[in-house]
């Protein structure tokens, strides 16, 4: 969606320096991804394994083989286990032969995410621990948080970095079949080194059937609920890659977070602008943002806003294109104010208008116009599920 007037440093587009072998220093895991993959949040996912043991003394899941280096920071969701085994507490990630057995040892799939932004890093892996903990303790709809650290710096590093390890929630539907913008791209090895490997197009697969679409708005809004109306927290910077679509499991989860709901605050002052409109994917951005996240509107951001935003998921999911078509960020935000969003059977010939209804109302650019809870909107696409798997034609 982005044109050539992003201003980006290349260097700045790759991953830290030597990063497998940095992880690896990591004890009880094994990492030994085939592509890295950068999101939109500015962070890096490296897929992994984590050796857990059944017979451990607490019999939860997240115990560990054993502890990461004392140098790492370590923050985890259990205690450190004793050392029973007498290994060593420095050794590498994967198990060798002079540590515990290893035919006694579970493989749990991770993914570690690699990130400059220590701070809000933090921030998210212990809102996650929080959310499980008080309101998902199964992970339904929240990706759970395993560990916390911070990795030791080298001198190529641009900062401090933190490694935040979560349990996988396996392969994501989402990037298969819609377009998550600029800023979401792999890297690539070369030679001894992982590269940054940007491409100006993606293949997409056919689009979401409306049976899926339905499926993951469901668990999408469920979700939320989670997030309003147990905590009464609001997400503020909702996009493409902040859910995870488990298609083969029929599994919706959050695993995206920003810095919240004045994400753009700065950014969209006059001092502020000059950067993020620089910013890589900054239209692509700017697309999911509500009119009143904007400042141009009297309103104020509330739960609506990310009802808002993820009308805009909904509609450019179905039909797997842009919102607003606009060549820069000024002209996107000029749209997010005061072009109306077509309907999606517009665009989409299957889709029933009331899906195209649905959408409209979650997309007004009046916020008293649109659902007053997300409650309302997934009942709302639950009756639609309803009334196609009965074969019922909705107008």
């Amino acid at each position: 969606m982005d044109g050539g007037s992003v201003v980006v440093i290349d260097d700045q587009l790759d991953p830290p320096a030597r990063i497998l072998e940095r992880l690896g220093q990591i004890a009880g895991y094994s990492w030994e991804s085939p592509d890295l993959v950068h999101s939109t949040y500015d962070n890096w996912h490296v897929a992994g394994t984590r050796f857990v043991s059944p017979y451990s003394a607490a019999t939860t899941p997240s115990q560990y083989v054993t502890s990461p280096p004392t140098y790492a920071g370590r923050s985890s969701t259990s205690p450190a286990p004793q050392d029973e085994a007498g290994s060593d507490k420095s050794t590498a990630s994967t198990p060798n032969a002079s540590g515990p057995d290893l035919s006694n040892l579970e493989e749990q799939p991770v993914v570690a995410r690699v990130s400059y932004h220590v701070l809000r890093e933090e921030r998210v892996f212990h809102t996650c621990k929080n959310l499980i903990a008080t309101s998902d303790p199964n992970g339904d709809h929240i990706v759970k948080p395993i560990d916390l650290i911070r990795l030791p710096p080298q001198p190529s590093d641009r900062g401090p970095i933190v490694v935040a390890i979560y349990e996988s929630p396996g392969p994501n539907y989402l990037s298969e079949v819609m377009d998550l913008g600029p800023a979401y791209y792999y890297a690539k090895r070369v030679e001894d080194r992982w590269e940054a490997d940007r491409r100006e197009h993606f293949n997409l697969d056919e689009p979401i059937s409306l049976q899926h679409f339905l499926d993951f708005a469901i668990g999408a809004t469920q979700c939320l609920e989670i997030l309003h109306h147990r905590h009464g927290m609001i997400h503020g910077e909702i996009r493409g890659d902040t859910f995870h679509y488990n298609i083969g499991e029929n599994q919706v989860k959050l695993t995206g977070f920003g810095s919240g709901l004045r994400t753009f605050e700065h950014g969209l002052t006059s001092t502020g602008w000059s950067t993020l409109s620089k910013e890589l994917g900054a239209k692509h951005k700017l697309v999911y943002i509500s009119p009143e996240q904007t400042g141009r509107m009297p309103a104020e951001p509330d739960t609506r806003t990310d009802i808002y935003s993820i009308g805009i998921l909904f509609w450019q999911l179905l039909t797997q294109q842009p919102v607003f078509n606009a060549p820069t960020p000024l002209d996107i935000i000029q749209s997010v104010l005061g072009k109306r969003i077509p309907l999606v059977s517009s665009t989409r010939l299957d889709a029933p208008d009331v899906l195209g209804r649905i959408i409209q109302k979650c997309t007004a650019k009046n916020i008293h116009d649109r659902y007053h809870s997300v409650s309302g909107l997934r009942f709302d696409f639950q009756m639609v599920k309803e009334h196609l798997a009965r074969g019922i034609i909705l107008l």
